[in-house]
């Protein structure tokens, strides 16, 4: 047993259990997610380090420098694979991104704070190597699937003869002679899928399902639906891919890893390329089958709502190949950065959710999103539309109140997956508690948090033990956003869709979280005056609880007018959903 000289790191509520079990020996306890902080909480006599004076901002920077220098060194060499095509060069780099994020991210919330100790899920390891911490604490989210390494593609798909014979039967009985693929059955392209079969019943509209183990099954359902459609069956066909027989690209990802010494961990590269390959391999084994498929049934057009990964770029590859539009409507909010880390951020977030090479048009949902994808790919045609894949028509505010609401909704990632643009779980928290300490006391201000639960770092319970007790707050966990978006006056958000949403609603936002790093719309930092209002205001701890008592006395009855959201939402003279489900159809 070690000596009382480690700091003993506790990421899950399940080690911080673990630990007041065993009581190994330790000299702190470092939690790095609410959920283990929040049980641990008036368990212990130990030290209870931060990871919020750990993981500053200049460690977000820092952070972010380190994936660029690794994405620098592997990018030009993906680029000239000549059997990578560009689906699968867009999924290796938007999963070589995310996996560099998180595993530079364990090094940032590590770094400094050794020696360890650390829970596999079995014993307690003392650890004095970083590299090897890292490791150890990587394996562990790594077998759980935490953060972005949920993405499942499941195993290998049976059944394939029946399937090309199940696949046969949905197309020649129920595919109508035209048709238009989605990428997925998600935000509101269930809703668009709805309305255009509604509206035109000539048109079938088709989305890939996952090709692994279930295929089978999954096509069964689909023709069951087809055969006795029922209230709730879908308005688009599920169509699962018959999957080629997957090509490994180890041995490349491998020499390419290892030339360019990105990791100092043989462990860590492994995983990488073990990862990288699993995606990529996917997405390129669905393109010969989506090829011959597109050549019988021609569709007229496939709608994206990203060109990441999975199906969705090996869609656009073939549709590209063939001559067939693809539009991209992005599902996520893009800002217009103001530094370069930012800039470099929000690139790899925009690419395959605003931009994509394997587009054939992009729709810019509000001017900021104009401003980004006219800087990011000035080549690729634009399209204006008000909001088609997030908005909500939303009734103005009730202009008859006492009280004014505000509305949070925020969302952090997981294992720091998206630096600096985004917050991590901890600052996320930290950001709710300076919130609901500035309005403690005001009776006329109250507060709805609305809460996207996720169980690995941040339960419902969690954010219940650890947020102040006022009694001027309130959580909310269900029904619609929506719901919640009308009963308030004002969103407060650090960076989401959300912020968006509520212009588009006639709210005005608020960006504040866990750090002033970073804002996501240009907007006023002064106190406001009924002569001089904004739409957006940019939010710090110092000056929180004045400045939302003077935003809540200039806005309180009063919607924002055409002119105060002129720089975030389209005006009356720019199309909308309708204008776009005419023309599908």
């Amino acid at each position: 047993m070690p000596q009382a000289t480690s700091t003993a790191v506790l990421y899950t509520q399940a080690q911080a259990l673990q630990f007041l079990q065993d009581q190994p020996h330790a000299k702190r306890l470092y939690p790095l997610t609410p959920n283990a902080l929040a049980a641990v909480l008036d368990h212990t006599q130990l030290p209870v380090l931060s990871p919020l004076t750990v993981v500053s901002d200049r460690a977000h920077q820092q952070l972010i420098d380190r994936v660029r220098q690794a994405e620098s060194a592997v990018w030009p060499q993906i680029c000239d694979a000549p059997d990578l095509s560009v689906a699968g060069k867009t999924v290796f780099r938007n999963k070589f991104h995310v996996f560099t994020c998180s595993v530079f991210y364990l090094y940032e919330v590590l770094r400094g704070t050794g020696p360890w100790l650390i829970h596999d899920g079995q014993t307690w390891h003392p650890i004095e190597d970083l590299n090897h911490a890292v490791e150890l604490l990587f394996q562990y989210v790594y077998d759980r699937g935490y953060g972005a390494f949920s993405i499942s593609i499941g195993s290998n798909q049976r059944g394939k003869m029946l399937l090309q014979m199940l696949n046969f039967i949905l197309i020649t009985c129920f595919i109508k002679p035209r048709c238009i693929w989605l990428t997925g059955y998600e935000y509101n392209l269930k809703a668009m899928s709805a309305e255009i079969t509604a509206s035109e019943k000539g048109i079938s509209v088709l989305f890939p399902g996952v090709a692994n183990g279930k295929s089978v099954r999954r096509t069964l359902k689909t023709l069951s639906e087809q055969f006795f459609p029922r209230r709730h069956s879908k308005s688009a066909v599920e169509y699962v891919p018959v999957l080629s027989p997957k090509q490994d690209y180890r041995e490349f990802f491998s020499k390419t890893l290892t030339s360019s010494q990105v990791f100092e961990s043989p462990l860590l590269e492994k995983a990488c390329i073990n990862f990288t390959n699993t995606h990529v391999s996917y997405t390129e084994a669905l393109i010969p089958h989506l090829e011959s498929l597109f050549q019988r049934i021609k569709p007229e057009r496939v709608i994206a709502h990203h060109l990441r990964w999975m199906a969705a770029p090996a869609l656009a590859q073939v549709a590209q190949s063939q001559d067939i539009d693809c539009t991209l409507i992005s599902h996520g909010s893009h800002g217009v950065p103001e530094n370069p880390t930012a800039q470099y951020a929000q690139d790899h977030l925009a690419d395959g959710l605003l931009v994509s090479a394997l587009a054939t048009e992009t729709i810019t949902q509000s001017p900021v999103a104009e401003q980004a994808a006219s800087k990011l790919a000035p080549t690729l045609k634009r399209r204006q539309s008000s909001p088609l894949m997030w908005g909500h028509e939303v009734p103005p505010p009730d202009c008859q109140k006492d009280v004014f609401t505000i509305l949070q909704a925020g969302t952090y990632k997981v294992l720091g997956g998206r630096p600096w643009i985004y917050e991590t779980s901890s600052e996320f928290v930290h950001g709710l508690q300076q919130l609901v300490q500035a309005i403690q006391g005001i009776e006329h201000i109250h507060l709805i948090i609305r809460v996207r639960e996720e169980p690995q770092e941040c339960t419902l319970s969690t954010l219940k033990q650890l947020l102040p007790e006022t009694p001027n707050w309130e959580l909310s966990t269900t029904g619609y956003f929506r719901d919640d978006l009308q009963r308030s006056d004002m969103l407060i958000s650090f960076s989401s869709t959300t912020l968006e949403e509520a212009l588009f609603a006639r709210r005005p936002v608020g960006l504040f979280g866990g750090s002033s790093r970073y804002r996501h719309l240009a907007g006023m930092a002064e106190l406001p005056s009924p002569e001089r209002r904004s739409a957006v205001y940019h939010l710090n701890a110092n000056t929180l609880r004045g400045m939302l008592c003077r935003v809540a006395e200039v806005h309180i009855n009063q919607p924002l007018s055409d002119e105060e959201l002129r720089p975030y939402v389209w005006g009356h003279d720019v199309s909308g959903w309708q204008d776009f489900v005419n023309e599908l159809i």
